[in-house]
């Protein structure tokens, strides 16, 4: 990938660009970008596909919101067990950042840690959230949640859900 700044016509600049998107057809038709990110560092063992030893942070936009949520952790897919250590939650602030004073515990069945055998998912406990004051609360209008857990040990095989939100085309 490179880009290169040069002198167009009439000594204007131009900016060219290898890792932007490619015109393939007509002028409302373009090709996605095809720049990946490199996961070497949060992925050392990409090879295998799997964590170890690692924490995530997953934002989460709630359809409904209450003081009290449950959480749902699932290993449908998974080739091995998959123990959670602590699991958190509190309010996105900006970007990966949670709103200070909102960051509190989930539990699983009173424990901190769970594992969750292949093929199977499990909920939470129901979470209190103090920092909601009912559904309707201005304050969490737009707002995300930001879910924090750590992955004890190998987490085998890991695979990503996506939800189908209009029709494909």
């Amino acid at each position: 990938m490179g880009s290169e700044l040069g002198n167009g016509a009439g000594g204007q600049f131009c900016l060219r660009s290898a890792g932007g998107a490619r015109r393939t057809g007509p002028p409302s038709t373009y090709a996605p970008a095809t720049i990946q990110p490199d996961l070497a560092f949060p992925f050392p063992d990409s090879n295998q596909n799997q964590a170890v030893d690692q924490t995530f942070r997953s934002i989460v936009k709630p359809d409904l919101w209450g003081n009290q949520m449950r959480f749902r952790f699932s290993n449908v897919f998974g080739n091995a067990p998959l123990t959670l250590g602590a699991v958190s939650v509190g309010l996105q602030e900006y970007s990966g950042n949670v709103l200070k004073g909102t960051l509190v515990k989930v539990t699983f069945g009173g424990n901190a840690s769970i594992t969750i055998p292949p093929g199977q998912e499990i909920w939470s406990d129901a979470t209190a959230l103090p920092f909601i004051h009912g559904a309707d609360d201005p304050a969490i209008q737009g707002r995300n949640l930001a879910v924090s857990y750590s992955v004890k040990g190998a987490s085998g095989v890991m695979t990503i859900t996506l939800r189908q939100t209009r029709p494909l085309t």
